[in-house]
């Protein structure tokens, strides 16, 4: 007899790139979340009981709301590596400031209808790749900053110390930077430690 296919819901082909982690107790829905997932094609790992710290090599994590979830998520508030779904289990209402507490991208409330479990999971990860662009982008945004400062810093040295202008003071950091192959923070920085360091 041959196996017949279960054809993937519309826009949840997405899914099936994604490792998710289920940590949700059989009596919360586990298994309608996993049969509704492996339906869409995603790679689904299922835990339970809940381990002390959640693994964070999953793509998302569908985990069961507790008052100790910001705890076992493996990373500080803030520094997800994961997207991150709750799960509130039937006739369960969660303290509102706990859930905040572990910054989910996505809740979902049990038992919830077949066709919105793989769209609010591909949705929670989507939101996740685009608070992470965003985040990568103020750190390199933080990053100009930083060597904007740092050249400037070293610019008043040279021209404090050896009575360049400031034209002649940022030429100089270029020079140097291609003769060392590296960049003009990284000059600009031994500058200004050698300064500090000479008082």
């Amino acid at each position: 007899m041959s196996k017949v296919e279960v054809p993937a819901k519309p826009g949840s082909a997405s899914l099936a790139e994604f490792e998710i982690v289920v940590a949700v107790a059989p009596e919360s829905g586990a298994d309608q979340l996993v049969r509704d997932l492996q339906r869409a094609r995603a790679k689904v790992r299922r835990l339970w009981p809940m381990p002390d710290k959640l693994p964070s090599d999953a793509d998302v994590l569908v985990v069961e709301f507790s008052h100790r979830l910001t705890d076992q998520l493996p990373w500080a508030p803030g520094e997800s590596r994961s997207a991150v779904v709750v799960v509130i289990g039937p006739n369960r209402a969660p303290d509102p400031a706990r859930l905040c507490e572990a910054t989910p991208e996505a809740v979902i409330y049990m038992p919830a209808q077949t066709e919105t479990i793989a769209g609010v999971v591909a949705l929670a990860r989507s939101q996740f790749d685009y608070t992470k662009r965003l985040r990568d982008r103020i750190e390199r945004l933080d990053e100009n900053l930083r060597t904007i400062r740092n050249v400037e810093r070293a610019k008043a040295i040279l021209i404090s110390t050896r009575g360049m202008n400031d034209e002649a003071a940022y030429r100089f950091l270029r020079s140097q930077a291609m003769d060392r192959r590296t960049t003009v923070n990284a000059i600009a920085a031994a500058i200004i430690d050698s300064f500090e360091l000479l008082g």
